[in-house]
């Protein structure tokens, strides 16, 4: 049962974190309203009625008066005057216990609701401790019909404990045995039917915590292949490229000079062969006496 109300608590917390980025102001407000009220119903399952009581009160503030047009918001309103009233029952304040589940009970008004018994009830403990039993008996004959409804086991159970007070007061201690054998047999099948779900839930989380490995397993099996072939094919066309190159005829470039474009002629002028000049003797003779004047 505690690893249930730690589980839920664990969901209300994420609960809260979503409602935080709601828009819509009013949707927003109506939820924060509600986790509050749920908080407190945690707290009254430990017995921890003051901090149930904080709970209550917070929510109190976030409610508008005016906003009377929404049936979602005359209920919340009626509930918050429940949860108030039954904290108070149980810290013993019974006259404040009295006019808030009483005020509960105006605000739901004709609107169909699973409040009611629950709140008749409240108020048969509260007629019960004050000893106004009479009253008591007129709420609880109140709740009669709706215990015939599926899914109620836990108003089944609280009844039937209002029941047993009831004849304990008017001294009738074999129905009030009767009676709490009946809450506790229903109370131990609620416990079984706690433990089978947390242990579900439990299982649930285990196998997808192992279905997350594995897939994160595979995941990084996958990654590796990946970059395996990658590499791969990496080298394969590393090679092949090489060999193309291996297989292309080398072009030699030949240098190119200035005026390469220009053919080179066979003959300049410079590789003709002049002709000889010769002269006659007496030319010489006047050549040499020419360059011993000079």
């Amino acid at each position: 049962r505690l690893g249930l109300l730690k589980l839920a608590t664990h969901y209300l917390k994420k609960a809260e974190t979503a409602n935080d980025q709601q828009l819509n102001s009013k949707e927003k407000t109506l939820t924060k309203i509600n986790i509050l009220h749920e908080r407190a119903i945690h707290s009254m399952e430990v017995k921890d009625f003051n901090k149930a009581q904080m709970d209550v009160f917070s929510a109190a503030q976030l409610i508008i008066a005016e906003d009377d047009d929404d049936k979602r918001a005359i209920l919340i309103k009626a509930t918050n005057d429940q949860l108030r009233g039954i904290i108070d029952f149980h810290l013993g304040n019974l006259v404040q216990a009295d006019s808030l589940l009483n005020a509960s009970l105006s605000k739901i008004g004709a609107i169909e609701s699973n409040l009611q018994p629950y709140i008749y009830r409240a108020l048969a403990d509260v007629c019960l401790e004050t000893g106004n039993t009479g009253k008591a008996l007129s709420y609880l004959k109140q709740i009669e019909p709706n215990l015939k409804k599926s899914n109620v086991e836990d108003l089944r159970i609280l009844t039937y404990l209002s029941w047993a007070n009831y004849f304990e007061k008017t001294n009738n201690y074999a129905k009030a045995l009767e009676f709490k054998v009946k809450a506790q047999d229903l109370q131990d099948h609620k416990n079984r039917n706690a433990i089978e779900l947390f242990e579900g839930i439990i299982e649930d989380l285990i196998k997808s915590k192992e279905t997350y490995r594995v897939q994160y397993k595979f995941t990084i099996l996958a990654l590796i292949l990946l970059l395996f072939v990658m590499g791969a094919l990496f080298v394969i066309f590393k090679r092949h490229f090489k060999l193309i190159k291996k297989k292309e005829p080398s072009v030699v470039q030949e240098p190119i000079t200035v005026g390469a474009s220009f053919a080179k002629p066979e003959h300049t002028f410079f590789d003709m062969e002049l002709p000889k000049i010769t002269t006659s003797k007496p030319a010489k003779e006047k050549i040499r006496v020419v360059k011993n004047v000079n």
